[in-house]
């Protein structure tokens, strides 16, 4: 399988993806450990919200600016400095005497995830070659759901049983190996260089449209990661994420594939509409097996969804903005799963969890209403054109 790899993928989109899933494994490894520090520091559940969410603000507040700083400075030296600060902040979390402590390094890890991650989807989309760009999008996409099992269960995990100090240098230990994996980006030319040209604009006109359909898309995401497991009543979490994170892994690269050779506009459809089927069979689900099916059906479709969505953003662009149309996309994620997952919440309130999951297929409906939109005005072709 291994030499199967690395006969598929270049060697800087296996490191990519590598360093990708490393660092998001990091930042899950710390939150199941953030409220229990903050604790035991006199804090109250309140302070725990407002460290958490001026994490989130600041995230979606820098986004926009790396893209800009990796065209200057190329994209492999803010990788390893983004990479570095995390590890170096996360290993200082342990030191930390009080809530406004807690709440700096908050902000400094935030900061370095924002960089990191950005500025690791812009570079998978500028080596990604043109004939194949939705696979390898969708290749170094597996890193999400992958670093989700592994961070959110082996890191409960191991808070559980030994205190959240070893999450804490665990994830350290993370952010450093995403480093070290995105040290041999230094010998990439187009990823070492500053670009010759640099971005026109921070928001691409020809990806606004998408980066709302891919915040629908990964807000609903949100919605089914808290509260699906609770509307149907299911007690394993680890085989109902499971079941989630291993149909998104197959649907990311097959999906991919899938949107190489038939167009994006196609899978990308086709995926709201597995995804809504998910959807439904999680809120009606009435045994265990059927909400891991649904969670299964919503990963599928998902899966496909943000491949063909992301490729066709990429498409979209020149090469000068491909950074820049990636770190929109990862905006719009933001914010969608942040407005998203405080929705779901108010409903669960109002008319109960399982209405909840039920409605979010709203807003999938609604993303699969905006590809179609962008499809009328700009058919989405298979690859993009060598003289493009």
């Amino acid at each position: 399988m291994t030499t199967s790899l690395v006969r598929r993928f270049a060697p800087a989109v296996l490191l990519l993806t590598a360093g990708s899933f490393c660092f998001q494994s990091a930042i899950n490894f710390q939150m199941p450990a953030l409220p229990r520090l903050l604790f035991s520091l006199g804090g109250s559940a309140t302070q725990v919200g407002l460290v958490v969410t001026a994490g989130s603000l600041t995230a979606m507040a820098t986004r926009l600016g790396w893209p800009v700083l990796s065209a200057r400075f190329g994209q492999a030296w803010l990788l390893m400095a983004g990479g570095g600060v995390g590890a170096v902040a996360m290993s200082l979390y342990l030191l930390a005497g009080s809530v406004p402590a807690v709440l700096a390094l908050r902000i400094v890890t935030a900061t370095a995830m924002s960089c990191f991650m950005t500025v690791a989807a812009g570079a998978v989309a500028q080596v990604a070659p043109a004939e194949r760009r939705a696979e390898v999008i969708g290749f170094y996409g597996i890193s999400s759901p992958m670093a989700l099992v592994v961070g959110t269960v082996v890191g409960g995990t191991l808070v559980s049983l030994r205190g959240f100090g070893i999450a804490f240098g665990t994830a350290a230990g993370l952010a450093l190996a995403a480093v070290l994996c995105c040290l041999p980006m230094v010998r990439v030319p187009e990823l070492r260089s500053p670009q010759a040209t640099r971005p026109r604009t921070l928001i691409p006109p020809g990806v606004r449209r998408l980066a709302v359909a891919m915040a629908c898309l990964v807000g609903v995401n949100g919605g089914v990661v808290y509260f699906g497991p609770s509307a149907a009543g299911v007690d394993n979490l680890g085989l109902f994420f499971a079941g989630y994170a291993l149909a998104m892994v197959l649907s990311r690269v097959v999906g991919g594939r899938l949107a190489d050779r038939h167009g994006y506009f196609p899978v990308a459809v086709t995926g709201t509409g597995v995804m809504t089927a998910g959807l439904l069979l999680l809120g009606l689900a009435d045994a265990p097996w059927l909400a891991v099916a649904g969670a299964a059906g919503f990963g599928l479709g998902l899966g496909a969804a943000a491949s063909g969505v992301t490729a066709w953003a990429v498409h979209r662009v020149g090469a000068p903005e491909r950074g820049a149309a990636m770190g929109l996309l990862l905006l719009g994620m933001d914010i969608g799963l942040s407005v998203i997952v405080f929705g779901t919440g108010l409903v669960t309130d109002g008319l109960g969890v399982d209405a909840a999951v039920s409605l979010l297929a709203v807003p999938v409906l609604a993303a699969a209403a905006i590809l179609v939109q962008c499809a009328r005005t700009e058919p989405a072709p298979v690859a993009l054109d060598s003289a493009r």
